[in-house]
């Protein structure tokens, strides 16, 4: 599907975004994806994270469960991170969280290596 961010400042400075469709119509604000984030993402995948760290494995699982609980609380913190950023207009919280999530990625990265 293409379409297009764009972005802009507000009368109080706050930056915004909207994700465009092709035809213009608005498919999601900054606020909508942090909205969904936050009540639809990060609860349900905290469920998740804490049933990996709490799942019993054997000796040689061990190592494949620390990284698939350090890959889901890397995932989730960048998610927060990105949250708290777009909540509070704050650029350095959304690069942590763009860290975060990179940091997810070559975890995965490495999990499908094995």
């Amino acid at each position: 599907m293409p379409g297009w961010f764009e972005l802009s400042k507000s009368t109080d400075d706050q930056f915004r975004f909207v994700l465009k469709a092709d035809n213009a119509q608005t498919i999601l604000t900054s606020q909508q994806y942090a909205d969904t984030l936050e009540k639809q993402i990060l609860p349900q995948w905290r469920v998740e994270r804490e049933a990996m760290e709490r799942l019993k494995v054997s000796q040689d699982q061990a190592a494949t469960k620390r990284l698939l609980v350090e890959y889901l609380t890397d995932r989730e913190q960048g998610w927060q991170l990105t949250v708290d950023g777009l909540r509070a207009n704050d650029p350095q919280r959304l690069r942590q969280g763009e860290q975060k999530q990179a940091e997810a990625e070559k975890i995965a990265a490495r999990l499908g290596d094995r």
